[in-house]
């Protein structure tokens, strides 16, 4: 099962108002042509998103080459597709030397969502001042989400104090590697942009290109302004065309290396991408609110305890994200399981989804069903109100409509036909008024599949089944994200 997630789009743009010494587009004016040109291609890109039926909302990063918000089409754009419900998240590469507050004018009296509006700031010191570049970065952030950074070189190791310093909290700090020039940095400068950006050191990797474990070509894709699709940017394979066949061929191979943020951002197997929350590609913080947890074959060890590092992970992760269950046992069996971990729960979905609970909410729903004392069940789960879970000797020869059975490490469960973990977690979303963009879904299982899908970041074990491997945003064990 691939679900589209992701779009890179790279229009006919290739100018900039900047003359970085290291950028062959600096300088270097656009021809009227050339910006009709990349109008008509954006354009184009808008209508195709708001008028495709999408599997799910996406997030769209554009990359430039050179400087696109100093053209007032892009600034519609953006309000526009902010507003297309095909859209989770839309971001621009920008060099912020633009009038910011006349961008938020005209963005508000357009009626553009400013919470699907993030941009991707790079601060560029032969060509702005800290105090500008702060001042515009700290002033948007009121309004939309973004990140800031700057080029990993020696000469610029003097601003990353200051820009730390400065940025407003909400501002994730990046750093990009600069190969070539002969940039060799030595450890002690490594460690300068690490202690600014945990992350660096996947700059300094250069993965070697593995498909399968990767995105790119499955439910992220990078476009040229033509429609040409791409697994990456660093992919020179073509896989079609957006505007055509989406995509007329899926990739099996892919050479040479994941050497820049862009391709490796992509991978299944980096757990510190977690870091970068719902849409990774976007270099955003993460703003996930809750973790969403499968027990058996997730978080515990092939006897069925939990993993001792699964502990302390979980205890980290409560500090800062309300922690919930997301499990096939009921409420009791779960709970004694998960002793250890009982200080950090906020609630649960227990017997795939036909129980809730909410503690901080005092909230406590379940899902009953009429049970048939013909189906010859091994355990009945019930509460007064009647019965939520079923395990049976052996498969019925006929249920009604109103159940369904579930086959899973060989026992046969029976719930109601509504009943699922994933509905039990827009349950205690709608509670929170949380988006399904704020909460973190792991687990191993078929029955778990459909909440991995539906969370923007998701991740399952090296052990998980093979489509819960698919749909998953990242293959790692929770304790090591």
């Amino acid at each position: 099962m691939s679900i589209l997630r992701h779009l890179y789009y790279r229009g006919y743009l290739k100018s900039c108002n900047y003359s970085c010494y290291y950028c062959p587009l600096a300088k270097r004016r656009p021809s009227q042509s050339n910006l009709a040109r990349d109008k008509a291609a954006l354009e184009k890109l808008a209508a195709w998103i708001e008028n495709t039926p999408l599997t799910q909302p996406i997030s769209l990063l554009i990359v430039p080459y050179g400087e696109a918000l100093i053209h007032s089409y892009y600034w519609q754009t953006l309000a526009q597709l902010s507003k297309a419900k095909q859209i989770a998240k839309i971001s621009v590469q920008t060099n912020l030397s633009w009038d910011t507050e006349l961008f938020i004018q005209q963005l508000t009296e357009a009626d553009a969502d400013w919470h699907k509006l993030a941009l991707w700031a790079t601060f560029h010191p032969t060509m702005t001042t800290i105090n500008d570049f702060v001042t515009k970065a700290n002033q948007l952030a009121n309004y939309l989400t973004l990140s800031a950074g700057i080029v990993g070189t020696r000469e610029n190791l003097p601003y990353l104090a200051p820009l730390k310093n400065t940025l407003d909290e909400r501002i994730y700090l990046w750093v990009n590697k600069m190969d070539g020039r002969n940039n060799l940095l030595i450890d002690a400068e490594k460690a300068a942009f690490s202690a600014i950006d945990p992350l660096y050191h996947l700059e300094e990797k250069h993965i070697t290109a593995d498909i399968s474990q990767c995105l790119g070509g499955n439910s992220s894709f990078f476009v040229e302004g033509d429609g040409t699709l791409y697994a990456c940017n660093r992919s020179k394979i073509p896989l079609g065309n957006l505007y055509e066949s989406f995509p007329a061929q899926t990739i099996d191979h892919c050479h040479g290396r994941c050497d820049c943020f862009l391709a490796y951002v992509n991978r299944k197997d980096l757990p510190e991408l977690c870091a970068l929350g719902a849409y990774p590609p976007l270099r955003l913080s993460s703003q996930c609110k809750s973790y969403f947890v499968d027990i058996d074959g997730t978080i515990t060890d092939s006897s069925g305890h939990l993993r001792p590092a699964v502990i302390a992970k979980i205890a980290e992760l409560a500090v800062d994200h309300a922690i919930y269950l997301a499990t096939a046992l009921p409420f009791a069996i779960a709970m004694q399981k998960c002793a250890p971990l009982r200080a950090y729960l906020s609630g649960g979905v227990f017997a795939y989804g036909a129980d809730i609970y909410d503690f901080k909410e005092n909230f406590h729903q379940t899902t009953t069903f009429v049970y048939d004392d013909t189906w010859q069940a091994k355990k009945v789960y019930h509460y007064p109100e009647g019965v939520y879970k079923a395990i049976l000797m052996q498969k019925p020869k006929s249920l009604s409509r109103e159940v369904r059975l579930i086959a899973e490490h060989g026992v046969l469960s029976l719930v109601a036909a509504n009943a699922t973990k994933a509905a039990g977690i827009e349950q205690i979303c709608q509670l929170h008024r949380w988006r399904w963009e704020d909460i973190v879904a792991v687990g191993n299982g078929a029955e778990d599949v459909e909440m991995l899908a539906k969370a923007a970041l998701s991740i399952a074990p090296p052990t998980a089944v093979a489509e819960a491997k698919t749909v998953a945003r990242l293959i790692a064990f929770i304790e090591d994200i």
